[in-house]
């Protein structure tokens, strides 16, 4: 079993400001864990975006079971807003997301909402503008 390097895990835990991400106590108070979000028995990594800052009390009860959507969808974000240089924001429905290397000034659309450009051009629909209307997040 790989272990995550110290480097990994001081990046994570000053990324959330060595807070819990699933109750909000910070350090010293308590002991502080990096928790894997989608755990590795059901297929998880150690990259970044699915590592997050857990106390031990959370890390231990949330035990292998993957962590609600909405914490995967901010810890994303908070990725990939520190990869400077290499984040778009989606032009339908403004969520932030990742591109490759040299072509953020030519990427305008997520893949969701890429996704839906693709599917009203055949159909001839306008999915596009009710996704972002509708506060939809990709």
């Amino acid at each position: 079993m790989a272990i995550i390097s110290k480097r990994v895990r001081y990046e994570v835990l000053r990324r959330d400001d060595f807070r819990c991400r699933y109750c909000g106590r910070r350090a010293p108070d308590v002991e502080l864990h990096v928790d894997h979000l989608i755990p590795k028995a059901w297929g998880g990594t150690d990259a970044k975006w699915n590592l997050a800052t857990a106390c031990q009390d959370c890390n231990i009860a949330k035990s292998d079971t993957p962590a609600p959507q909405w914490l995967l969808m901010e810890v994303r974000d908070d990725e990939a807003v520190n990869l400077h240089g290499q984040v778009a924001k989606c032009q339908w429905c403004h969520a932030p997301f990742l591109v490759a290397e040299g072509l953020v000034e030519e990427a305008d659309m997520c893949d969701a909402c890429m996704s839906l450009s693709i599917h009203e051009f055949i159909r001839g629909l306008d999915y596009g503008k009710t996704h972002a209307t509708e506060g939809a997040r990709c």
